[in-house]
């Protein structure tokens, strides 16, 4: 067993006081498979963080972003990942749901608790830096 464990890269993407969250598609063995989260993908070795978050959203959301700053890095123990967050900003908001998500929308920061799935509620949300930018975003 190895002690090594991903990074993912994932993006808090805003749009006139809105959040993007893309549901996940059924996935056999996945931690939020069928939940709502925020997008983002695992990072390969040697991969610019910014342009890792930025290609991601874009591969599943077909949006292009803006990456404004980092606003957290945690350990999730629950999907035993390293997490990178960063505040993001689209111009545009005509987001299509591609590669494994089944689904995307905005929502407003204050519904977020209600609209993401458990996992990601019960570990993002109880982040400092997660709902301090959310109330920003408002």
């Amino acid at each position: 067993m190895s002690d090594k464990f991903p990074v993912v890269v994932t993006g808090l993407v805003t749009n006139k006081g809105e959040v993007l969250i893309g549901k996940k598609k059924e996935i056999d063995d996945h931690p939020m498979s069928e939940e709502w989260h925020l997008p983002g993908g695992r990072l390969e070795k040697k991969e610019e963080l910014q342009e890792k978050v930025k290609n991601k959203i874009s591969e599943k959301t077909g949006l292009e972003i803006d990456v404004h700053q980092l606003i957290d890095v945690y350990y999730d123990e629950i999907g035993d990942i390293l997490r990178i967050v960063y505040h993001c900003e689209s111009e545009d908001r005509e987001a299509e749901a591609a590669d494994n998500l089944e689904e995307v929308k905005w929502t407003e920061p204050e519904r977020i608790g209600k609209e993401l799935g458990e996992l990601e509620n019960d570990v993002l949300l109880e982040r400092d830096a997660i709902p301090e930018i959310l109330r920003e975003t408002e």
